[in-house]
Order: C-alpha cells, then structure tokens, then sequence
C-alpha cells in the first residue's frame, strides 16, 4: 500500500514570511501570511518530536533574545578548565586558592571572585555541553519506525 502525504504536511520550501505592507495590505496578503505561520508552527512541532522542547525552547530563547551581552573568550576558559582538571587530578581543590594562584602565574589583573565565577561558569558549560551529547547520541540510538521491523 501506498501512503500519499498530504502537500500541506511537509515542506520542500523553507518559508517566507511575506508581510502586508502598505503596498500589499489586502485581505489575500493576510492570509497567505497565516498559512506561512501555520505552516511554520507545523514544521516547530515535528522539530519538537525529533529535538525536544528543551532544545527549541532554548533555541527561540537564542532567536530572540539575540545572544545578548559579551561572548566568553573561549581560549581562556578552556585554559582555565584544563589547569583546573590538572590540580584537581592532584588532589583536592580549593576554587578561591586555585584561583589566586592562576591570577599570580599569569600576571592578571583580574579579580580572584571574578575568575571563581568565570571558572564555574566554563564548568558549567563543558557539563551542559557533555549532557546535550549525551541526549543527541541517546536520540540516534532510538529505534526508528521506518525499518525497524525488516531485515
């Protein structure tokens, strides 16, 4: 048996939201724009089944907010993970007095409660890092509809 998909359930085109100007400020205008909308509510529901709505969620969150505010300098951060993880494969460590003697070695004139926060902050971020791997690998792994059944 063969299953035709209805045109309006997929989309070959991404979509182009036309917005009624004053030029075009007719009914026809309007409507097309709510059928694009509608259509692009489908597309967000299918990318919540595939993702999750953690991730569109935080993804909207990113759209429309902007990724306001300054971007971390990735190169220090990662540095400061990696002394970090040294030490602590050492032994114990103290964020504070971790802190205080990065700040000396290197000649920094940075606050040690600032580089305590920019520490967990980067921490923070390695581990969220390491979960959304772990979803995205644990969502490969699940079995498809599609062909499960056939060898």
């Amino acid at each position: 048996m063969i299953v035709k998909v209805p045109p309006e359930w997929y989309s070959i085109y991404p979509v182009r939201f036309s917005r009624p100007s004053v030029i075009n400020d007719t009914p026809q205008a309007w409507t097309k724009l709510k059928q694009d909308y509608r259509k692009f509510l489908r597309e967000l529901q299918e990318a919540v089944e595939c993702f999750g709505a953690d991730r569109v969620e935080r993804d909207l969150h990113d759209i429309i907010k902007g990724r306001q505010g300054r971007t971390p300098d990735e190169e220090f951060d990662t540095l400061l993970v990696k002394e970090h993880d040294l030490r602590r494969a050492k032994g114990k460590v103290n964020k504070t007095e971790f802190a205080r003697e990065f700040g000396r070695q290197r000649h920094l004139k940075i606050k040690v409660r600032s580089l305590v926060k920019r520490l967990d902050r980067a921490l923070e971020a390695r581990e969220q890092r390491i979960r959304e791997k772990a979803e995205f690998d644990r969502m490969l792994r699940k079995p498809s509809v599609v062909g499960s059944e056939t060898k």
